[in-house]
This record gives structure tokens, C-alpha cells and sequence, in this order.
């Protein structure tokens, strides 16, 4: 009696044990966003926690369903139509399409602008879910970093006149390179330095240098002497939600999601970023792996032209 106990008891551990795995297995792949496995048989209290488990996964799933159906939506039927109605704006205000008064020439102007700034943030929206669902394709190579900020600057010209502001560049060596997607490294600095000239007056510097670090990395960092926001709001900046903190954050940095967007990216390439200040001035900063030099015998890959 003693030895069938004994057995049975092995028998039914082993079998709600192996059951058990199974439903830590499913957590893993829910996680990981991979098909399940099968569900487990019987009435137990086991297999009846198991198929809740399922049912949840197969709601995500219709969740994530819609949700792609959604962005779907915004980048072809919404993005698209816009686009075109930026390239008509842009034809009138250029007097391709006739003169316009000058009443009508400054709304249309302002009107650019906005579509624009809504076209990004659409763009924004689009890249943002790209990275979260893990379909953004990184392109890593050996990246110069000269070339890089040069695109940059080159993309900003014309806004940056406008508002007055002076871009000065300060890589003291000129093989520093780093080991990232340079397309989403313009992106980033790109979008860090639209934030400062944003909030920016005639007159203002922004001075965007990259140094190497003793950690094998390079810091870029994009600094304003004039710019001044509360250090409170540091640790929320690059959330994609500032919590109680969301007004004041849209206040001092803006709206939409250019800044957790350059979070994600940086993380995704295995970097750290931030924002600082001293006693004069206030610094976004990010580091990166740094690049092998140029005469290494890996190719050195620079950013395509600016549009």
C-alpha cells in the first residue's frame, strides 16, 4: 500500500509539475509574441487556469489586430492624402500655381508649417509603433560621425535661418565613428536639435559636439547656453507619457513624441540618453558604441544626402 501510494503520489507530481511548465512556457512565448502551445486537457483546476491564459492570448492578439488595422489606417489614409495637400501648399507658396496677396501668402505660409509639423508627427506615431512591435530594421555599420552631424545641419538650414539661431559643430577629431543605423542617428540629432530651436531666439548658439569616452563609446551632446527648464522634469522628458508632470513637460519640451522616440531608438542601439544642466544652459546627451576608425579595414558607411 505504502509503495502505491508512493507511486501515485510520484505519478500525480510529475504530471501537475509537467503541466505546470507548460504554462510558464506560454508566459514566455506571450511575451515573446510567438504562437502557444497547445492547451491542456482535462477539467482540473490546472487546465481550466490554462484556458483563461488562451483566451487573454487570443484577445491580445485581436487587440494587436486592430491595432495594426489602425496604423494602417493613419499611414495610408490619412498620411498619404496629406502629403499631397503639403505638395500643393508648397507649389502656391513658391508661385508656381500664380501669385498670391501677401494676406493669403503669410496664411499659406503658416498653413505649411502646420502641415508639416503634423506630417512628423504622424511619421512620429508610425515609428514609434514600428519599434514597439519589433519590426524596425537596423542597418548598424561604422558610421563617421563628422558626415552624420553635416547632413544634419544641412536638413535644419532654412529653418534655422528663420529663426536666427547659429549651429556651430565640434567633433575634435574627425575619425570618431560610432556602430549604429546612420539614418536613425540623423533622426535622433535631427529631432534633439529641432527641440532647442524651437524654444530658441535670434542671437541663441547651439553648439552639438561628440567625443570619445574612456567606456569605448562616443557622447554626443547638444547644448544651449540660453536654454533653462526645470531639472524636475529631467527624469520624464523621454517618457512617452509624463504622468502628472505632462503639462509642464509639453510647456518646457514640447509636444508629440519626438523625445520618446529618440529614447527608443538610442536604447535600441544600445545606448543611454539624457538631459542635463549646469549653471548655465541645459544639454541633451546620448552615448553610442563607438566605430571602428577609418583605417580599419570595415567600410565606413555616412548618411544619405538630406531630401
Amino acid at each position: 500500500n505504502v509503495a502505491i501510494a508512493f507511486l501515485l503520489v510520484l505519478y500525480f507530481s510529475r504530471s501537475i509539475t509537467d503541466r505546470l511548465k507548460i504554462m510558464t512556457l506560454n508566459t514566455s512565448l506571450l511575451a515573446r509574441r510567438q504562437p502557444l502551445l497547445p492547451r491542456i486537457s482535462g477539467s482540473d483546476e490546472i487546465a481550466q487556469l490554462d484556458g483563461v491564459f488562451h483566451s487573454m492570448a487570443d484577445a491580445l492578439e485581436e487587440a494587436a489586430r486592430e491595432k495594426q488595422e489602425f496604423m494602417d489606417l493613419v499611414a495610408h489614409d490619412i498620411r498619404s492624402p496629406l502629403t499631397a495637400i503639403l505638395g500643393n501648399i508648397i507649389l502656391l507658396n513658391l508661385g508656381k500655381l500664380g501669385e498670391l496677396p501677401e494676406e493669403a501668402r503669410q496664411r499659406m505660409i503658416t498653413t505649411e508649417q502646420n502641415s508639416r509639423k503634423l506630417i512628423t508627427v504622424i511619421n512620429d506615431l508610425l515609428e514609434f509603433e514600428k519599434i514597439e512591435s519589433g519590426q524596425l530594421e537596423m542597418k548598424k555599420a561604422h558610421t563617421l560621425v563628422e558626415p552624420v552631424l553635416d547632413s544634419v545641419f544641412q536638413k535644419l538650414e532654412s529653418s534655422v535661418d528663420k529663426v536666427g539661431v547659429e549651429l556651430e559643430m565640434n567633433v575634435p577629431d574627425e575619425a570618431v565613428s560610432v556602430f549604429a543605423d546612420p539614418e536613425l542617428l540623423v533622426q535622433v540629432i535631427e529631432k534633439l536639435l529641432n527641440n532647442f530651436v524651437d524654444f530658441a531666439k535670434a542671437g541663441e548658439k547651439i553648439i552639438v559636439s561628440a567625443r570619445s569616452n574612456d567606456a569605448a563609446e562616443v557622447e554626443f551632446t547638444i547644448f544651449n547656453r540660453a536654454r533653462q527648464s526645470p531639472c524636475e522634469l529631467f527624469a520624464n522628458v523621454f517618457n512617452r507619457y509624463g504622468g502628472a508632470q505632462s503639462k509642464e513637460i509639453r510647456q518646457h519640451f514640447g509636444k508629440g513624441l519626438s523625445l520618446p522616440l529618440c529614447k527608443m531608438i538610442i536604447e535600441s542601439e544600445g545606448g543611454q540618453i539624457g538631459v542635463r544642466s549646469a549653471d548655465e544652459g541645459m544639454t541633451f546627451w546620448f552615448t553610442l558604441a563607438q566605430g571602428t576608425t577609418v583605417n580599419d579595414t570595415v567600410e565606413i558607411v555616412s548618411p544619405s544626402s538630406p531630401s
